[in-house]
């Protein structure tokens, strides 16, 4: 092997194995991301210009503009040495957006999203079991341990992205075969799959014994034929669908339904009722059955939604904490400063003091960057759907773009009562998101031209 091909090689494993922890632990993302990302800006250095020139701007450079103007509106701010390092840690970060296109570009998108839903996955297991072994497990451990994984917040606002992305990339997969065919049985195991998983975490706890095995057992019949049939068609067409549909997607969406957060729920029906919407009309309406009919059934779900009301107007909640982002933001037009929300028990001793932001993306962003960063950010977004809403690209690749486009529709839909553009753990998945989306695009360029 080369030195240039072992190069390589260790930059794309290191891309494989930061995106597949991203959903574990941010931690250990940074001891494998940043030395691979050092070493790749110092191997690409002679050609990091035209790594950068290549990336599609309407995808990138509202993007940067937003982050220029949040640097020059930093000095009118409270704390502006704070915003101003913050910022520049944010323009690091964002390096990662040329690397993972760079990665996506050169090795295709397949593995590098099937690296970071396995580790979804993986999240998402220890959400569906953690009911069940917590109680048994926490007199026997420190309970530091129990901090191993993320917290249900930032895995709903990491699945507000990723259930979207599993289902699309999928069919993606199925499509991308010479002769696809959906064996119908695909579809039950997926349903059943989801449906063991919730039963087994919301209900499992209060189940006696005898019921508990029962349930078990059902589990492990439905996953030794969904391994059966997984196995089977990765011997035939060396594919992840069938995976990725009876595996990956049910667990992703037992740990979201699970994890009981409403933003990214509303976030991923949102997206899921445009997914069906522009390629299976007949679907959209049994669809919202069937997310009727959850909400009705599963009384955990229910409770949460019909607590809603009553948690927006709770004391220190995002009824005042919005009513603060308001006055804030006609007080400060250019902003308090990137990553200065933390002021928020200034004004309100009832906010809790883990709450530093005001839990909207939108307001978020208007109140730390002004209205003229408010402006670019939506011009970012938009430009963002327009891209994916517009895309001619040929099928499937257009068909993984509107994907991609649907789960930062979801994001973004989730942020609106959530502040999750400030979550490390979510926004490094966009960043693999925007990275694949630039490397489709540039990639069928590529392909017109020589054509």
């Amino acid at each position: 092997m080369s030195t240039k091909a072992l190069q390589d090689r260790i930059i794309y494993k290191g891309a494989l194995i930061s995106a597949f922890l991203i959903p574990l632990k941010l931690s250990l993302v940074y001891i494998i991301s940043l030395p691979t990302l050092l070493y790749w800006i110092y191997l690409r250095r002679s050609k990091f210009r035209k790594t950068i020139s290549e990336y599609p701007t309407i995808l990138i450079t509202p993007l940067i503009l937003w982050v220029l103007a949040s640097f020059l509106s930093a000095p009118f701010g409270i704390h502006p040495l704070g915003s101003i390092t913050h910022l520049t840690r944010l323009c690091l970060g964002l390096i990662n957006i040329w690397f993972f296109f760079e990665i996506c570009k050169t090795y295709g998108v397949n593995k590098l999203l099937i690296a970071l839903l396995s580790g979804q996955a993986i999240a998402a297991i220890h959400t569906v079991i953690a009911p069940l072994i917590t109680p048994l497990i926490t007199p026997l451990i420190d309970p530091n341990l129990n901090q191993i994984f993320l917290g249900a917040v930032t895995e709903s606002g990491q699945l507000a992205l990723t259930l979207i992305l599993a289902c699309g990339f999928s069919f993606y997969i199925f499509f991308s075969e010479p002769e696809p065919e959906i064996p119908g049985h695909l579809s039950i195991f997926s349903i059943l799959n989801l449906s063991l998983f919730c039963f087994l975490s919301f209900f499992g706890p209060t189940l006696s014994i005898i019921p508990l095995i029962i349930l078990a057992i059902l589990i492990i019949i439905s996953l030794s034929f969904t391994v059966r049939y997984i196995y089977r068609e990765y011997i035939h067409s060396k594919t992840y669908f069938a995976y990725l549909l009876c595996v990956v997607a049910p667990l992703l969406g037992a740990a979201l339904i699970i994890n009981l957060k409403r933003g990214p729920w509303f976030g991923v029906c949102i997206a899921g009722l445009l997914f069906l919407a522009k390629y299976y009309k007949k679907l959209v309406f049994p669809a919202f059955l069937a997310v009727l009919l959850a909400v009705i059934t599963i009384a955990p779900v229910k409770d949460r939604l019909v607590e809603s009301y009553d948690d927006f107007f709770i004391a220190g909640g995002r009824n005042i904490m919005w009513q603060i982002g308001a006055e804030l933001s006609a007080k400060y037009p250019l902003g308090i400063g990137y990553r200065n929300s933390k002021i928020l028990q200034k004004f309100d001793p009832t906010i809790p003091p883990m709450h530093t932001h005001f839990h909207n993306n939108l307001l978020n962003i208007l109140v730390e960057t002004g209205w003229l960063g408010l402006l670019l950010f939506l011009w970012w977004i938009f430009g963002l759907v327009r891209v994916g809403f517009k895309n001619e690209l040929p099928f499937p690749q257009s068909f993984l773009l509107f994907t991609l486009t649907l789960s930062l529709i979801s994001w973004q839909t989730a942020g609106l009562v959530e502040y999750n553009f400030g979550d490390s753990e979510v926004v490094f998945i966009v960043y693999i998101l925007l990275g694949a989306m630039g490397a489709l695009l540039v990639t069928n360029s590529t392909k017109q031209e020589a054509g």
